[in-house]
C-alpha cells in the first residue's frame, strides 16, 4: 500500500470505542511488540478484515451448496486426505 498523508489518513479512518476483555488485549499488545503489525490499530484492522473475508468466503460456499448441492461424504473425505498431505 502507498504511503498516506496524514491528513489522507485521517480522512479515511474513523475512531471507535471498544470494549474487549484484558486478556485479548494483552495478546494483541504482545503480538504488536512482536512485530505483527505496526501498532493496535493496525492489528485489529487486519483481524476484522481477516474476519470478513472468511464470511464472505463462507457466503460464498452456502450459494455453491445451494447451487450445485453439498458435497457428498466422499467428496470431503477425498478433499481432507489432499489437503493433509
Amino acid at each position: 500500500m502507498s504511503q498516506l498523508s496524514a491528513r489522507e489518513y485521517d480522512d479515511r479512518m474513523k475512531r471507535v470505542t471498544i470494549s474487549v476483555p484484558d486478556e485479548t488485549l494483552d495478546g494483541v499488545r504482545q503480538a504488536v511488540d512482536g512485530g505483527a503489525a505496526p501498532n493496535v490499530s493496525a492489528f485489529l484492522t487486519d483481524a476484522a478484515n481477516a474476519h470478513l473475508r472468511e464470511a464472505s468466503m463462507l457466503d460464498l460456499l452456502d450459494q455453491l451448496d445451494a447451487e450445485l448441492g453439498a458435497p457428498s461424504p466422499e467428496d470431503v473425505k477425498w478433499a481432507e486426505s489432499v489437503l493433509s498431505q
